[in-house]
């Protein structure tokens, strides 16, 4: 009897912890749906997100002419395609087994210097890379076995020395074209990249033909050591004329760049179907039509428009919604444009005859996709801008 009571007791104890610890489960499982937020899954990207993938070929292409040390200008209308650009040239994949002799300065913005900036400060900022790879060599060094020191001493000291001078010297053109010799002499390639280059006319202590004059001479093929990779809202030709005054009779600074420009031009119209074909969001044939008539081709102007797309309630409020945002980029892209450029683009908005008078201009401009030639007329491109720009070139050509 005894026996059978503790069988009983500790069976019925065993129950009712079952029962306790199966509470504390129920609890805490709805304790963590109610407080642990499941991970959302990410939103469908859009196919044109990634303009430095859809920009590979002229990529690999600046790649190549900084392995062989040529300099290197990217013209185009719309910022974000060209930072975009020059944010992946620092990838090492690029450059095969000469990745180590390459050092790279990046994000270097020219409306982001102080308007007062000079050229000490300027190269100040731009050396910095430079600067962290001289104290990382001597860090090594202090690892390295005894003779790996003494084989490799003189090229390092030598380089650090060469920078430090330019420092005392306030970064003086003597001493920076004696830190380039000595890099060419280490074998190793300084690649500068700067975004908005045409703005340095408006930097008055930049604005100078020592400082532009000392820049083409560093980054001539001859010296080899210093690769300028720039981009402009305008064409070199361009550039070339509006320096022109600091350079009176002497050749245009930047014209050893002329023969490795590459202006940032209109997809074709298979490249644009295979990307749209890539969307992660269903695009009927009305969707397709609707957003290539929109961008024209223009790979930031197409990402717009497809990301409006899917928004909207429907295409008549997705071009509004379009128009819209394109109006202020539009007006931002002629505000740097020289004035003849502009005159032509407005007398094309106007379907003005005669425009023999812009022959360059018109050129430029087709180039890179504003306007296209049909049936012997030129015509903007895409047409929204037409209707954007009518009150603005009638009152410019008017």
């Amino acid at each position: 009897m005894k026996d059978s009571i503790v069988s009983w007791i500790s069976l019925d104890s065993i129950v009712y912890w079952i029962g306790i610890i199966a509470s504390i489960i129920t609890i805490g499982a709805f304790i963590f749906k109610l407080f642990i937020k499941k991970p959302r899954p990410h939103p469908p990207s859009n196919p044109f997100d990634n303009l430095s993938k859809i920009r590979e070929k002229e990529i690999r292409r600046i790649a190549r002419q900084i392995l062989t040390g040529q300099s290197s200008a990217i013209i185009g209308a719309f910022e974000q395609e060209k930072t975009d650009i020059l944010n992946v040239l620092d990838n090492p994949k690029l450059y095969g087994n000469k990745a180590d002799s390459l050092i790279f300065s990046n994000n270097v913005d020219v409306s982001s210097l102080e308007t007062s900036c000079d050229q000490a400060q300027f190269w100040k900022q731009v050396l910095k890379p430079l600067q962290a790879e001289i104290e990382k060599q001597q860090n090594e060094k202090q690892q390295k076995h005894f003779f790996s020191r003494l084989f490799s001493r003189r090229k390092i000291s030598a380089l650090s020395k060469a920078y430090k001078d330019c420092q005392d010297n306030k970064f003086d053109d003597i001493f920076l074209q004696r830190l380039f010799k000595q890099l060419n002499q280490n074998k190793q390639q300084f690649v500068l990249l700067i975004d908005r280059f045409d703005l340095l006319l408006h930097r008055k202590n930049l604005k100078q033909s020592q400082f532009f004059g000392n820049l083409r001479t560093m980054a001539s093929p001859s010296h080899n050591s210093l690769n300028l990779v720039i981009t402009l809202n305008i064409s070199l030709r361009q550039f070339h004329q509006e320096s022109e005054a600091l350079n009176l009779g002497g050749s245009p600074y930047l014209n050893f760049m002329d023969d490795s420009q590459m202006t940032l031009g209109v997809l074709s119209e298979t490249e644009i179907d295979k990307l749209l074909q890539q969307s992660q969001r269903k695009l009927n044939n009305d969707d397709c039509r609707f957003i290539k008539d929109m961008a024209g081709g223009h790979p930031y102007l197409l990402k717009i428009a497809t990301t409006i797309l899917w928004d909207a309630e429907d295409n008549e409020s997705a071009k509004k919604e379009f128009a819209k945002r394109v109006k202020g980029l539009l007006n931002n892209i002629i505000q740097f444009w020289p004035e003849s450029t502009c005159e032509a683009f407005l007398s094309v908005v106007l379907q003005k005859r005669d425009v023999s008078s812009f022959i360059e201009e018109l050129e430029e401009l087709e180039e890179q996709g504003f306007i296209v030639k049909e049936n012997d007329v030129w015509q903007v491109r895409p047409s929204v801008f037409s209707s954007l720009l009518a009150d603005k070139a009638a009152q410019k050509c008017g």
